[in-house]
């Protein structure tokens, strides 16, 4: 009991060394609803605008690199220099922390720990790993591959996909122990994003059996990592590797995780993984004869993507949420003809929404051009499911909700024909369907200018 509290006092200690403030600069703060510090219920839905990022956040984000690089360069200095299994474990340990305290800062954690994953790669310790992955203890290889996961950020997996695949697939074939196993299923879950070509290249050499084997397993964090895995390489690894994944009966693997009593989590990964195979038409019946399609719109309608939310940030290796790259692969899916498949893309992106408007980075939703397929959604969605999802997502980001327009077009009134032209990007046209007292302002301007609306 005491070891444990001196434990748990001593993490303290060091996160709070890492993201406390410097004398010159104030701490980051990200206002809460009442406008004061914190971000008590940050999730709920809401339609004020969010905050965005303090002027000084690259300058904490700075100072946090400051504090923990000097630190990171000791512990990999040391790492470097041990022979033993004991000080290879101690510096793994060491090194390990560091990186997952810097994921945990909120805010600008994602920026922290990038730059640490960058430090460890150029300073030799990506090698290092790749290395000790091939070491004949076994204790070695799992906390390697334990740090490893960790630190696979993009320009790490480009890295790995040149010169480490094969130490990866190898490491993928001992299947046991699950410590291991859980770490190499999570490193396959990083590398399927890599590429197109590096997903199809992990499909071919065993990667995609390793993830179907584990999926027999009970281990909710091995199984969180399988069910993403699938995932990512349904999303990344385009129509090749989704038909080689139907081969192999992914759809049928997927439905006991999706079935999953104890882990919503794994319930929803498992979800996005089949309703992505699904947007496949060359697959689409096979996945839909697997029944684990049936189980995605209930799920969704159950749950509340606000506490998704927040099981995300309170895991370190979800606590930032998607990455731009990421979140772009999901805005198909609203735009997607399944029901299911907008039903799943709907709930993701709400809930990154609310971390995103937590961590005041809510404009990378107009980058990847999702708002407009939200406001899509809830024009013109007939599942309620989806629709309030939309809405509720546009909401935390700030954005105005559309008016929902009714399916039948000679129902349609003035705000509905409004709507609908500045959704297909004729927004200049409609004053000219303004309703007047004595008529529609629309036929009267077509008689005068006949080149008007009537001729779109």
């Amino acid at each position: 009991m005491v070891l444990t509290l001196l434990l748990s006092a001593y993490k303290l200690c060091r996160f709070f060394a890492m993201s406390g403030p410097r004398p010159d600069a104030e701490r980051l703060a990200v206002p809460g609803p009442d406008g004061g510090g914190g971000a008590s219920q940050w999730w709920v839905a809401g339609s004020r605008r969010p905050r965005e990022l303090s002027p000084g956040a690259s300058t904490e984000v700075q100072g946090a690199l400051e504090r923990a690089l000097p630190e990171l360069q000791q512990a990999l200095s040391a790492l470097k220099q041990a022979v033993s299994v004991r000080a290879l474990g101690a510096g793994l340990t060491e090194v390990f922390q560091l990186v997952e305290e810097a994921w945990l800062l909120p805010a600008m954690g994602r920026e922290v720990a990038q730059g640490l994953c960058d430090a460890i790669r150029l300073d030799g310790g990506l090698d290092l790993l790749l290395r000790l992955l091939q070491a004949p203890e076994l204790e070695t290889r799992v906390q390697a591959a334990r740090l490893l996961e960790q630190i696979l950020v993009a320009e790490n997996r480009d890295r790995v996909a040149r010169i480490g695949l094969g130490v990866i697939l190898n490491l993928a074939k001992e299947r046991e122990p699950v410590e291991l196993a859980r770490s190499v299923a999570g490193i396959l879950e990083h590398m399927f994003k890599h590429s197109e070509e590096t997903c199809q290249k992990l499909v071919t050499a065993g990667g995609l059996d390793a993830v179907l084997y584990w999926c027999r397993r009970t281990d909710q964090a091995l199984l969180r990592h399988c069910a993403l895995a699938l995932a990512n390489c349904a999303l990344h690894g385009g129509q090749a590797a989704q038909r080689r994944m139907v081969e192999k009966r992914a759809a049928e693997w997927l439905f006991p995780l999706a079935f999953s009593k104890e882990d919503e989590l794994l319930r929803l990964h498992a979800c996005l993984a089949v309703a992505v195979l699904a947007t496949n038409k060359e697959v689409e019946r096979e996945v839909e004869r697997s029944g684990t399609l049936d189980l995605v719109e209930p799920l969704v309608a159950s749950l509340d993507p606000g506490r998704f939310a927040r099981c995300m940030v309170d895991a370190s290796d979800t606590s930032q949420g998607r990455a731009p790259d990421d979140l772009q692969r999901l805005v198909p899916l609203l735009d997607s003809s399944r029901l299911e498949a907008q039903c799943i893309g709907a709930f993701y992106l709400c809930a990154e929404a609310a971390i995103k408007s937590l961590q005041g980075k809510t404009k990378v939703f107009s980058d990847i051009g999702a708002i407009q397929s939200l406001k899509r959604l809830v024009s013109y969605s007939t599942n309620g499911t989806t629709s309030a999802l939309a809405k509720r997502a546009l909401r935390l980001l700030g954005e105005e909700v559309p008016r929902r327009i009714l399916p039948s077009v000679p129902s349609w009134k003035e705000a509905e024909v409004q709507t609908w032209l500045q959704q297909i990007g004729f927004s200049q046209y409609c004053e000219n369907f303004r309703v007047e007292p004595h008529g529609v302002a629309g036929w009267q301007s077509e008689q005068a200018h006949p080149r008007g609306p009537r001729g779109l």
